[in-house]
């Protein structure tokens, strides 16, 4: 198959949000600084929704995370979070029940009112 290259949107969860990080500010994005000293601009969403299409996990320096990859038409993302933990749970605990031909959302806060993602699947 023939395609072109599309560029995938990375959001991290982070303080009970979906996040995601700019080099340069934004109209919408707050400053911060990392860990490491490094000044980062965020914008913070409730949710992510879309088709999951892959799932990966990758290591650094800061540990193991899970990779969801998502579409929602020509939009493309990659959704990273610990790969043990809260959210790796929630995840964990959703995907054997999901129904992969429809779409999903990840969105805070869970049912329960925590700060850990929820999964839902066939919106």
């Amino acid at each position: 198959m023939l395609g072109h290259n599309t560029t995938a949107i990375y959001l991290a969860v982070a303080y009970g949000k979906v996040v995601r990080r700019f080099k340069e500010p934004t109209a919408t994005s707050k400053e911060r600084i990392t860990k490491t000293g490094k000044v980062v601009h965020e914008e913070t969403y409730d949710y992510v929704q879309g088709h999951l299409t892959g799932i990966d996990t990758r290591e650094n320096e800061f540990g193991k995370f899970w990779m969801l990859q998502i579409a929602d038409g020509p939009n493309k993302y990659i959704l990273q979070f610990q790969y043990s933990g809260g959210n790796a749970s929630s995840f964990l605990k959703a995907i054997p029940n999901a129904d992969l031909t429809r779409p999903m959302v990840a969105h805070f806060p869970n049912p329960r009112g925590q700060r850990v993602l929820d999964f839902l699947f066939a919106l």
